[in-house]
């Protein structure tokens, strides 16, 4: 008798039992996707926050596309040194950071810029200024290698900021994307990833200077540009009153 008791013929494994039945115990699947249960909304965690108030979100992807002489790399810059010194942009608040600007066309041009704002703001630029200019054009379309060594670079520059690296300006996609067919969704999405690529590598905002189309109705290429970005800034300049203005 004490042997059916012990040994009965619906007896399971215990091994078995614990994992058929481990959902009464248990308080969540285990999430190979990031859940978030709605009882977990304000825990501590990942925040969707601003680099430049209201404007610019911190780590994601933005485009500033504007026509030809319309200054949109004076305001690529602005934007740039804005966060590398802390200063507000147009009156809003940024949050200082480490900044890459790579400049694929008109380098020596730049420099010509970068001393205008020095000397318009009255500052000093030093080795301790977060914001390294990288004169040589790159390629975000079929250059894999390349990527990765511009992420490798970008991260070792990164370490010799006092503050976190925070922006990354490629400027222009244009020349970074030679070869691509800007109407193309395949070569476009390629670009873009390698795009996400380097945000998540680097854990910085990437901010693309873009062209208009050729009527300056909307951006230049394929609708996907304009689509996977975070933030979209269109730069016109008033041919009668030079005004620039930023929508």
């Amino acid at each position: 008798m004490l042997g059916e008791l012990t040994h009965p013929d619906w007896a399971e494994p215990l091994d078995d039992f614990l994992a058929r039945t481990a959902w009464v115990v248990s308080d969540s699947v285990v999430s190979k996707f990031g859940a978030l249960y709605l009882d977990q909304l304000d825990d501590p965690g990942p925040e969707h926050s601003f680099l430049v108030e209201g404007w610019i979100s911190i780590g994601d992807k933005s485009v500033i596309a504007g026509e030809s002489r319309s200054g949109k790399t004076f305001f690529a810059l602005e934007l740039a040194l804005a966060v590398a010194h802390g200063r507000p942009l147009f009156g809003l608040q940024t949050e200082r950071g480490g900044v890459i600007y790579q400049v694929g066309e008109g380098a020596r041009g730049i420099k010509k810029r970068l001393r205008a704002w020095r000397f318009y703001h009255g500052v000093q630029f030093g080795r301790d200024t977060p914001f390294v200019l990288l004169q040589k054009q790159i390629d975000l379309y079929r250059n894999p290698d390349q990527i990765d060594a511009l992420i490798e670079e970008i991260n070792a520059h990164a370490k010799n900021f006092a503050v976190p690296l925070k922006l990354v300006v490629i400027d222009t996609m244009a020349t970074a994307t030679v070869g691509a067919d800007e109407n193309s969704v395949k070569d476009m999405g390629a670009v873009l990833e390698n795009v996400a690529k380097i945000s998540a590598k680097t854990g910085a905002h990437v901010t693309l200077v873009h062209h208009m189309n050729a009527s300056g109705a909307k951006i230049r290429g394929h609708t996907s540009v304009y689509g996977n970005m975070d933030q979209v800034l269109l730069v016109k300049r008033d041919p009668q009153t030079k005004i620039r203005t930023i929508v």
